[in-house]
């Protein structure tokens, strides 16, 4: 059971403390930009890519190329005997290297290694980056396949745990693999971007993102990925709150875990991160019931700690007196957003900045009777959390995008942050969406468990409990879907129409929370899900939007949306003129001319009817189309969607 400690705030003043992880680049002889290893002696040896030597770093920081000769050395390992084992990577080649730098080539033809290690009976295990395979060579020298495919994707390192267990990493895609027993593959995490190379330190992971300039974390056992370091291309030193890195590439830890080494891939770079003995970590946040509840920890026992939220400090937590702790502390907020969180722990003279966490936080003040968007404008503040985003993608209009392909082992959430009263009656959201995502097995239905990937709509009343608003759904609700999970296809072209009733689970007057959520599990994934034309319960402006827009120009969104045949559009203009109203489709060709230069007046709400037909009085086809207000000095363009 984590203790948990009374508030205590100390004034503490951060220029009296210095912070104990810190970056900073050391001499190198520039032939050092990919794997690194320490022997036994505290030297740490460090290959060249698109070059033929193997560094030799002394503990007093001498440099001196060790052996050469390879053609892109990557990731070595020593055996037990401390004989380096080398792969060299484009010739296909692995040669080994005795502690006097005389060097024996052990297997030719081989194709493409990337990485070698030893588990602990003294077999030898390799990747293949390019034919996404794990070799093994017995201690008899017999070589064979170990893992063949099954999610490798240009496999570059391999790591064991003290157990034993084998972990593998892509570069391809970030991928982080737990090896079962059987050598099926269970996906632990994966970070964004390319992975360069890993190192575990007791329950963590440390992994280079090589195309984001990053250091990451990776907890062993719950998969959760934090920033540790960098996040800005350069190679600044520093904190590791400030210091950047440029493609960082390999890595390495020193036996007594206090100090990580990374080679920089462009610049050939050496660079080392010190004090990781006394980090401290978040592992999870929960907000709940005006509470932020954080489960934090160390290696050691902190004299204090200080909660930092969005970069601003909070409450500090005294009396600190296990290695892991509960802080609980109140936080309110009148909108619901999303805040990052992470702690600064005290020792002595020293500052450990933990990771960050971000977390949404629930607001439930000033709710609304109806919410309606086309995304055009992009209100990119209505909607909080990972891993979507309101953009225009190609072939697509403006939209609510998941992460195109979506992540696994991941829920991808998007919360609209304006709370929904619900009505008493006509208590209707409806919204049209493309959903590639993986498909269950035949005949399972949501809540199986073997439904594997689904989108779904949930809402809550206190942001612990979300329920579903409607039954999540996969490829499989429409045969067009499922095609196109099959088969690929012109995605833009699959958007459905969905209609939800919101008093079939929450009661007239209720105020509720929104949001769109896509799970993943840790096999496949897909291209993922789209959402489009949002409309939340009334359509018609509200009272206090009535009285705001009696003297202004404005159009309103079409209702319904989308429509088959006739939907209606009205607006307002704010001085009497001439209008015009046209529609158009996706090449910007005039369809439908509704007003041509007619005389309105000023503060009417005006209305105009469109049955889907163009100027030739014929239907048109299923699709995205524009309608445009157009008087003497102002114009304003909405979107719509038809559907036969």
């Amino acid at each position: 059971m984590f203790l948990k400690f009374s508030y205590l705030m100390l004034f503490i003043f951060m220029f009296s403390f210095s912070f104990s992880q810190t970056v900073e680049t050391i001499p190198s002889n520039g032939l050092i930009n990919d794997g690194l290893i320490f022997d036994d002696k505290g030297n740490l040896y460090g290959s060249q890519f698109f070059g033929e030597n193997v560094t030799k770093v002394t503990p007093d920081g001498q440099h001196s190329v060790f052996a050469n000769g390879f053609t892109s050395p990557n990731g070595t390992a020593f055996d037990s005997e401390g004989t380096l084992w080398i792969p060299s990577h484009q010739s296909n080649q692995v040669y080994k290297v005795k502690s006097d730098g005389s060097k024996s080539l052990e297997i030719a033809n081989i194709n493409t290694p990337s990485c070698i290690n030893f588990d602990s009976d003294g077999n030898m295990f390799i990747t293949h980056y390019g034919i996404n395979r794990v070799s093994v060579v017995d201690t008899t020298g017999n070589l064979s396949v170990f893992i063949n495919g099954g999610g490798l994707n240009g496999p570059i390192d391999i790591e064991f745990d003290a157990d034993g267990i084998m972990y593998v990493a892509n570069y391809n895609d970030g991928k982080i693999f737990k090896v079962n027993s059987d050598t099926t593959l269970s996906l632990i995490a994966q970070i964004e971007g390319s992975l360069g190379f890993m190192v575990l330190a007791d329950s963590l992971f440390y992994a280079t993102g090589i195309t984001k300039h990053t250091i990451y974390t990776i907890h062993k056992e719950t998969g959760e990925i934090s920033w540790f370091a960098g996040g800005g291309l350069g190679g600044a030193d520093g904190t590791i709150e400030k210091a950047t890195f440029n493609q960082p590439n390999g890595i390495a830890i020193t036996p007594s875990l206090d100090t990580l080494y990374i080679s920089g891939f462009t610049n050939n770079s050496l660079r080392r991160i010190t004090g990781l003995t006394n980090k401290a970590y978040l592992k999870t946040a929960n907000y709940s019931n005006s509470k932020l509840t954080l489960l934090a920890g160390g290696s050691t026992i902190f004299d204090s700690v200080q909660v930092l939220i969005n970069g601003t400090k909070d409450t500090t937590f005294a009396n600190i007196t296990e290695t892991k702790f509960e802080l609980v502390l109140k936080y309110t907020s009148t909108i619901t957003k999303e805040i990052p969180v992470r702690i600064y722990a005290f020792l002595d003279e020293m500052i450990t900045v933990s990771n960050e966490l971000s977390i949404v936080v629930y607001s439930f003040e000033n709710p609304v009777d109806s919410y309606l968007s086309d995304f055009e404008d992009a209100p990119i503040d209505d909607f909080v959390g990972d891993l979507f985003s309101i953009t225009r993608t190609f072939g697509f209009s403006t939209a609510i995008h998941s992460k195109h392909y979506y992540l696994n082992s991941t829920d991808h959430i998007f919360t609209l942050v304006k709370p929904i009263i619900v009505k008493d009656e006509n208590a209707r959201m409806i919204y049209s969406d493309v959903a590639i995502v993986e498909p269950g097995e035949e005949g399972s239905e949501f809540g199986d468990l073997n439904f594997k990937d689904y989108v779904v709509v949930e809402a809550s009343k206190d942001g612990e409990e979300w329920k579903p608003l409607a039954p999540g759904y996969d490829s499989r609700l429409f045969p067009e879907w499922e095609n196109a999970w099959t088969n690929a296809g012109l995605y833009r072209k699959l958007f459905k129409q969905h209609s939800i009733d919101l008093s079939e689970t929450f009661n007239a007057g209720d105020t509720i929370l929104i949001r769109f959520r896509l799970f993943a599990d840790d096999q496949q994934n897909g291209w993922g899900w789209v959402i489009d034309s949002l409309q939340i319960q009334d359509f018609a402006l509200g009272l206090d939007d009535f009285e705001a827009t009696v003297n202004k120009f404005s159009l309103g969104q079409n209702y319904p949306n989308p429509f088959n045949p006739t939907t209606n559009i009205q607006f307002r203009i704010d001085k009497n003129s001439s209008v015009s109203l046209n529609i158009y489709d996706n090449m910007g060709r005039l369809v439908k001319t509704i007003y041509k230069n007619e005389k309105m007046k000023a503060g009417v709400l005006h209305s105009a009817n469109w049955d889907g037909k163009n100027n030739a009085n014929n239907l048109v086809a299923s699709g995205t189309y524009y309608y445009k207000l157009i008087t003497v000095d102002k114009s304003l363009t909405k979107k719509m969607l038809f559907l036969k």
